[in-house]
């Protein structure tokens, strides 16, 4: 009996050698060779379907017209450097020098011209620099926050000089020239005498001093005393040493 199962195994071995398997849908993984990698295709992007506008999309998606800004005093107007008028001016319209810088270049009195209003006569007023400002200081410093940014009534009306060939109670002005170009601002402010200019004088100040142009004259006469006193004295505090030099 084991021979026989010897003998029957030996026959099985034998008939696999010769015989292998040739079809390939009893072992279909007969060829394992690697087929070179290829990239997936690439897909075209969406085409965006457009379309017409409809009539009411079209009138929304106008633009309304870009109103013209005006020029500005600090984008293009401070540029500009032009001849001081006066030895205390400033390199631009409407610009004095600081008290420190006409401290040290000796200039401690500011002249100016006033003219009677009834025999038209004239006459050369001289202020002590640092007498006068010291009391237009003094002025704002006690009354600022009850002006309201408005000019009190001690700007807005000027107590004038009087005359002294005619006789005329407070009829000397000041003597303002033809163009603004040439207006002496600090002697019409050590003098209280800003109130005597125009409007139109007033917003020329304003535009080359960077200041809102297009207020009441009493809000722009605030703002030329308001801006006269930083020009002169910028830090805001005005030092009780400097009166030393007068």
């Amino acid at each position: 009996m084991a021979k026989e199962t010897e003998f029957v195994s030996r026959k099985r071995s034998r008939n696999v050698i010769e015989n292998p398997i040739t079809d390939d849908r009893d072992f279909p993984f007969t060829d394992l060779t690697l087929a070179p990698f290829s990239p997936p295709p690439t897909l075209a992007p969406p085409q965006s379907h457009t379309r017409n506008p409809l009539p009411w999309e079209t009138i929304a998606l106008v633009q309304p017209p870009q109103r013209a800004r005006r020029n500005n005093a600090s984008s293009g107007q401070k540029e500009y450097v032009v001849p001081a008028p006066f030895r205390w001016a400033g390199d631009s319209f409407a610009k004095v020098q600081p008290l420190s810088m006409l401290i040290s270049n000796g200039i401690l009195s500011i002249k100016g011209n006033l003219v009677c209003k009834k025999c038209e006569g004239k006459v050369d007023v001289e202020f002590n620099l640092m007498d006068k400002f010291s009391k237009v200081w003094k002025f704002m410093t006690e009354n600022n926050i009850g002006m309201c940014q408005r000019a009190p009534e001690r700007w807005k009306r000027p107590i004038l000089p009087n005359c002294e060939q005619c006789l005329g109670i407070q009829s000397m002005k000041p003597l303002l020239p033809n163009k603004n170009e040439e207006i002496n601002w600090l002697f019409l402010f050590l003098g209280e005498f800003i109130g005597c200019c125009t409007l139109s004088q007033l917003k020329f100040f304003c535009q080359w001093t960077g200041n809102h142009r297009t207020g009441a004259k009493d809000r722009l006469l605030y703002l030329t005393y308001v801006d006269l006193c930083k020009q002169l004295y910028g830090d805001g505090r005005f030092n009780q040493d400097l009166l030393q030099y007068y």
